[in-house]
């Protein structure tokens, strides 16, 4: 038993660090005096005087490896690690609602046409078209549903109780809100999350009420609106 996570629809990203390079914009100066001045432009070997050392130039990306190996070599993965660990569960055990998305009032059935005409022509790797702009793709069609799908605002015991009282085995679960890890002891199932501050499958199935249960009718998508009781 487990939680989903669509990686397209969530929400949580680890920090990257950009390579950066030190600016030398000096160097080209530096290399054109140096050439006049040696011992080759003149033609002259004026000898070697004083103690010379080997150039070593660190550039930024070096000393951004070296000081991220330090804090670790220092005990800094572990804090890494746990910080990480705590920001996760944090989140996921208090999940913020959806925008435009609320309790339902009252109890509905309405139906959405998921059909759409595609903007530009779609061609296979030789050049072809394979489906002409403007075509209409109604996602039912091509791949028929069998089950239903929950979206259901985890913090109300009401809308968990009506997922045990209806839900089959073979249907999904989605929070739209909630402690993650609460709602999946009490319902002893698979569940999965739409975040994003519109989410993603909400805002595609025209979710704005919740409890709500989406089912294929015909080829339009169902939303059964439920008052909780």
């Amino acid at each position: 038993m487990g939680f989903f996570i669509d990686r397209q629809n969530f929400p949580l990203r680890l920090e990257t660090v950009q390579r950066f390079k030190a600016v030398r914009g000096f160097r080209p100066i530096l290399i054109a005096v140096c050439y006049i001045f040696s011992a080759n432009a003149f033609g002259v070997d004026l000898g070697r005087y004083g103690a010379s050392f080997a150039v070593v130039e660190e550039d930024g990306e070096s000393l951004l490896k070296k000081a991220a190996a330090k804090k670790l070599s220092n005990g800094g993965k572990e804090k890494i690690l746990t910080d990480a660990q705590r920001r996760t569960i944090e989140y996921f055990s208090n999940l913020p609602p959806l925008k435009n998305v609320s309790v339902a009032k009252e109890s509905r059935i309405r139906t959405v046409d998921l059909t759409y005409r595609v903007p530009n022509d779609i061609v296979d790797d030789k050049g072809r078209v394979v489906v002409a702009k403007g075509a209409a793709i109604n996602p039912l069609e091509v791949r028929p549903w069998s089950k239903k799908v929950f979206f259901i605002d985890a913090r109300d015991p009401r809308q968990l109780d009506l997922v045990k009282q209806r839900a089959a085995d073979r249907d999904k679960i989605i929070l739209t809100a909630g402690n993650l890890f609460k709602a999946q002891e009490y319902l002893k199932r698979d569940l999965f999350i739409d975040q994003n501050p519109a989410g993603v499958l909400a805002y595609r199935m025209n979710i704005t009420r919740v409890p709500a249960i989406a089912s294929q009718q015909d080829s339009l998508l169902r939303i059964e609106e439920v008052v909780a009781p």
